[in-house]
């Protein structure tokens, strides 16, 4: 089964969920000593669970864990995520819209608690 961009990729030592457009730009982001030690959990735009792997000589592969899509899965992540910002999310049918929107959102909570506003309290 194939996968589709948007990835979103939670760090499980600190509940941050990333997104990224690209094989590249996740290989840029992500450590590889992280991907070896199963450090992030990974879907794609649907909810499809990914299994994030080190290879040669591109250092990253990324692999569906299974053919069903389970967003629920990422939607927790997400509300985990959101909730520590101060965002309650809610989901409807958990699709790749709804699912992006939501990001869109924390992403947007998240740019507005900049470091200064973490300074500030």
């Amino acid at each position: 089964m194939k996968f589709n961009f948007p990835i979103f990729v939670l760090a499980k030592d600190c509940g941050e969920v990333l997104r990224f457009e690209s094989v590249y730009e996740m290989q840029r982001q992500l450590e590889r000593i992280d991907v070896e030690n199963h450090e992030y959990e990974a879907w794609d735009a649907r909810g499809l669970p990914l299994d994030l792997k080190t290879q040669k000589p591109v250092w990253l592969s990324i692999e569906p864990k299974s053919s069903q899509v389970q967003p629920s899965e990422l939607c927790k992540a997400l509300k985990e995520y959101g909730s520590r910002l101060g965002i309650e999310l809610t989901f409807g049918k958990m699709d790749a819209p709804e699912l992006d929107e939501a990001f869109g959102q924390i992403k947007t909570q998240a740019d507005k608690k900049g470091i200064f506003r973490r300074i500030l309290g």
